[in-house]
């Protein structure tokens, strides 16, 4: 206990997988955790149950593998059991309880999950697990979906509900083909296996040859799946078990505008893009108004959007407006004209700008607050700083 104890001290507070190991080396049982350090001094206290107990006394050695987030620990522990079998992993086990990953096997895979006494009725191209918690997993899809988006309705004679919401590349709409779905299913089947870092390497190697051939389209849409890569987070709950931060909280493209005017004069709007929470000024965008020489933050706003929308610009997945009522009606009035499904947040401050209260289109629709404070600021900057521009032009003509 003793050894242990001090091997445990050295262990980092990091997710990855742990392996209890006996004098021989044999490994005796393998788990996860969001934080290795503290989940393993769960396992040293005095007040374990008589399964831990036993693991304990005929553990000498634990080593560990680090991994970026507590997802890839996930998929890292299924994959490490199943090649071990680990004398108290199998004893503890309840099939019962197990779910699996499937990708099936037919033109367009589908990635489901399955318990044990279902398995048979899938036609298997490839299967990860067993995983203890069928929960996790789904929380885990869940994220990936949004990276590496994939198909799940047997249906194929209409477009899905998740080829609407953008979760779903399209086989149902005839909207991608057999080999560029594939593509994607091949890189989440990496990812299951544990290989984000290859994932990585290769996505940066097409994306570089995508910029220097001109694609510049298919590279920033490389760029985005990276950057999802990188920034998707977990919170860390210090146990043996996993809470999602999922990417609603950090939509993938976050479009905020802004009106400056004085009076109605000189009056010019902004769009400003967050992509996963990080702004991308490479997609800014400035607007002159053009219908509007009176006071009118809802008209101006509406004038804005429906220019923007007559680009081939990428779709916004939110449009933040830094205004209150008004402005979200006038938005989602231009929206419905066009039978647009986008979500619409607005923010409304007091005379201070300190006050910060938000009204939605979609009640259910998670933003951290902090982003959104941050993309009113900067929408607010850069509308007033092109307004100043206009007035300074104005006043020189005079």
């Amino acid at each position: 206990m003793e050894s242990l104890k001090k091997q445990q001290l050295k262990l980092p507070k990091s997710p990855g997988v742990y392996f209890f190991k006996n004098k021989k080396g044999r490994i005796l049982y393998i788990g996860k955790a969001t934080l290795l350090r503290t989940r393993i001094a769960a396992y040293l206290k005095d007040d374990v149950d008589i399964k831990t107990k036993l693991l304990i006394e005929n553990a000498t050695k634990i080593d560990f593998q680090q991994t970026d987030t507590a997802l890839e620990a996930l998929f890292l522990e299924a994959e490490l059991i199943k090649k071990h079998q680990p004398f108290y992993n199998i004893r503890q086990k309840d099939d019962k309880s197990n779910a699996y990953l499937v990708i099936t096997d037919e033109q367009f895979p589908r990635i489901e999950i399955a318990r044990p006494t279902t398995l048979i009725k899938h036609k298997i191209k490839k299967s990860y697990g067993p995983f203890r918690s069928k929960k996790e997993l789904e929380q885990a899809l869940k994220i990936l979906r949004r990276i590496f988006p994939y198909h799940s309705d047997k249906n194929m004679n209409r477009p899905c509900f998740y080829h609407q919401i953008g979760l779903c590349p399209g086989p149902c709409a005839g909207a991608i083909t057999a080999k560029d779905y594939r593509k994607n299913i091949k890189n989440l089947s990496i990812i299951f296996e544990g290989g984000k870092k290859r994932i990585v390497a290769k996505l940066k190697k097409q994306m570089q040859k995508h910029s220097k051939t001109e694609q510049y389209e298919k590279a920033a849409g490389i760029r985005d799946t990276l950057l999802a890569l990188e920034n998707h987070r977990d919170i860390e709950a210090g146990k043996d078990s996993f809470n999602w931060k999922v990417i609603e909280d950090v939509p993938k493209r976050l479009e905020a505008y802004d009106i400056s005017n004085i009076s109605g004069k000189y009056a010019t709007g902004s769009m400003v893009v967050f992509t996963y929470g990080r702004a991308d000024k490479t997609q800014y965008r400035k607007f002159k108004i053009r219908n509007f020489n009176d006071p009118n933050d809802p008209g101006m706003i509406k004038e804005i959007i429906a220019r923007r929308l007559n680009n081939d610009w990428e779709r916004p997945s939110v449009i933040f407006i830094d205004g209150g009522l008004g402005q979200l009606r006038a938005v989602t009035e231009v929206l419905k004209a066009r039978n647009l499904k986008i979500p619409v947040v607005s923010a409304a401050k007091g005379a201070d700008r300190k006050a910060f209260r938000v009204f939605s289109t979609n009640k259910k629709l998670k933003i951290n607050r902090d982003l959104l404070k941050q993309a009113a600021q900067e929408a607010h900057r850069f509308a007033i700083g092109y307004h100043r521009k206009l007035r300074e032009r104005g006043f020189l003509k005079k």
